[in-house]
């Protein structure tokens, strides 16, 4: 089996007069109760989807009645003249009128041109609920830029799946021209779970992502949901309900939990039979599965858990020859040291992970850019910072000036984009503020003028004060953040990425910057709307509390409070915003 998309109006063209029987397969016209409700229907034979799921009798089809002479027989059916009307352009006006992505399905792949079935090019019905298309909710500032052409193709005859194509300007121009194509194989679910999976790979995989990848860490699971074990299948169909069910404003089904519950107790039974791909995929789901319901869980139970599955199967060496464990193993990284920034615990994973991860990475596959937003040169200096904040009274001021000097002097190719360098900016700076904070100067320290960076390419420094000193003024780098985070069109993914540093900026806006405020949490809530991502909810009582408490030390006269006071070092639960 394997995954397939919508039917693009030339492929039903040529698939138009193709005989189905009256038995098997899909036909030809909506159930008579689809018909008289004016819903979706998706034909399928001998009972349809929706109303097998609504739990009502499906009151069967229409048979057409072909005679010699007649217009079906010469192959000149009115269902072929329908789609010659709905022939649209191909551009990306007319691609983003494309179904749903819940209106996808999985069929056997010894018969996809034979069962592709016309798809209704109406507005989706009232009766079901409606999702962001994939390239909506990851709608990737590209093609904003005039520097920069952004396509959309809705067929590939190289893959059942439609997916994006990129052109950027940055370095990873060869890597956005692959042809991104997964066919995992399938078995024949029932009619929600073939929703959900297919929800899964065509929108939540591409939720977290910059731009398209050739190797996403999301769809490299799904290669492994045809285990003995299916322990990826519960995951990734309770973790596509969760983000529908958000994304459309409902309650989640009381079967996400259910989904979840058995995803976790297969894994616990059989961990020491599943293989390491397969665990490792679940292990990731599984923390998604948390990570978009909420910012705040036990982010280091997760974390740890998947650390052990590697270092059982023999470590890191594991991955060198297999480019998507890597990828999801990347993605791991990323939230361990993303939670170990604001925990102060350390990550989970030793750096020897990611320095042998860098060594194999190739932006041929994947990228920390494409992945999470940060520029790859600068994940090393996160993982150091988030491994001195176990022990910030032992870091000395030579140490700190070490860390600012090397993040504001990383050189990000940028081509002149303007938008990615803003978010380039954004993150230097929020790094900086953490280092403000994390690590304060005393009142009575400065740095030194032989602290000061030698700069060998001036146009990679910030654009801030280029005294040091400057550098550990929060205010003042939480004021830059905001700057550059609204210079970002904002319902791009590039400011999508910018949720770390606008977080740890929020928490530097003064009471009296009403305005300032505002706009941290009109991001949090667009943000929220348009990913499903529910991790806004802890971000709000992350910024609330630091608010509240500085609005008490304003009254009191004492001294604003840092982020650092309100939530001390915590080995257990957490938040993460990355």
């Amino acid at each position: 089996m394997s995954v397939t998309g919508p039917v693009s109006p030339s492929r039903g063209q040529k698939f138009a007069t193709t005989k189905r029987t009256n038995s098997l397969g899909w036909a030809t016209s909506d159930c008579h109760r689809c018909s008289s409700l004016s819903r979706h229907c998706n034909r399928q034979r001998p009972r349809c989807s929706a109303c097998l799921a609504d739990g009502i009798i499906c009151a069967g089809y229409v048979q057409q009645l072909n005679w010699e002479g007649s217009k079906s027989r010469k192959g000149k059916s009115a269902r072929n003249e329908r789609t010659k009307k709905l022939d649209l352009s191909k551009s990306v006006e007319a691609i983003a009128q494309l179904p749903r992505p819940t209106e996808f399905t999985f069929v056997a792949q010894s018969t996809v041109s034979d069962r592709s079935r016309k798809k209704s090019f109406d507005q989706p019905s009232p009766s079901k609920p409606t999702t962001p298309l994939a390239f909506e909710v990851i709608d990737t500032v590209l093609r904003d830029s005039s520097s920069t052409t952004y396509e959309l193709s809705s067929k590939d005859s190289s893959s059942p799946w439609p997916v994006s194509r990129t052109a950027s300007p940055v370095s990873v121009n060869d890597v956005l021209q692959l042809n991104f194509s997964i066919s995992p194989k399938v078995y024949r679910l029932p009619g929600d779970l073939e929703d959900s999976l297919s929800f899964y790979h065509e929108c939540f995989s591409y939720t977290t992502l910059t731009f398209p990848v050739h190797i996403n860490p999301w769809q490299s699971a799904i290669l492994h949901i045809n285990d003995n074990i299916p322990c990826v299948q519960y995951a990734a169909v309770a973790l596509a309900q969760r983000q529908q069910a958000h994304l459309s404003g409902q309650h989640e089904n009381l079967s996400v939990l259910r989904l979840k519950d058995r995803a976790l107790s297969i894994f616990g039974t059989h961990l020491n039979d599943v293989s390491l791909e397969s665990a490792v995929s679940t292990a990731l789901l599984l923390l998604a599965l948390d990570y978009i319901e909420s910012g705040y869980s036990n982010w280091i139970v997760h974390l740890q858990g998947a650390y052990r599955i590697l270092e059982s199967h023999g470590g890191i060496i594991m991955a060198k020859d297999r480019a998507n464990l890597r990828s999801q193993i990347a993605q791991l990284l990323w939230y361990d040291v993303v939670a170990a920034l604001l925990s102060r615990c350390g990550p989970a994973f030793p750096r020897s992970y990611l320095d042998q991860l860098m060594s194999w990475q190739s932006e041929a596959e994947w990228s920390m850019l494409a992945l999470n937003g940060l520029p790859d040169d600068m994940f090393c200096d996160m993982y150091d910072l988030a491994a001195a904040a176990t022990h910030p009274e032992t870091v000395t001021l030579s140490e700190r000036s070490s860390f600012q000097t090397k993040i504001a002097t990383t050189f990000i190719e940028t081509h002149g984009n303007e938008y990615f360098y803003a978010m380039s900016e954004s993150w230097k700076l929020g790094l900086l503020l953490y280092c403000a904070r994390v690590f304060p100067f005393s009142e009575t320290q400065s740095v030194s003028s032989n602290a000061k960076p030698a700069i060998s390419n001036p146009s990679s420094l910030l654009s801030i004060d280029m005294d040091p000193n400057s550098w550990a003024n929060p205010h003042e780098l939480a004021i830059r953040i905001l700057e550059h985070v609204q210079s970002l069109p904002p319902h791009s993914s590039l400011q999508k990425q910018c949720l770390m540093p606008i977080m740890l900026a929020g928490c530097e806006i003064r009471p009296d910057e009403r305005e300032l405020r505002q706009v941290v949490v009109d991001y949090g809530e667009r943000w929220k709307r348009k990913t499903g991502f529910w991790l806004w909810n802890s971000g709000s009582e992350f910024l609330g509390s630091v608010w509240a408490a500085n609005e008490q030390a304003l009254m009191t006269g004492r001294p604003s409070v840092s982020w650092t006071e309100v939530f001390p070092p915590s080995a257990d639960y957490g938040f993460l915003f990355g």
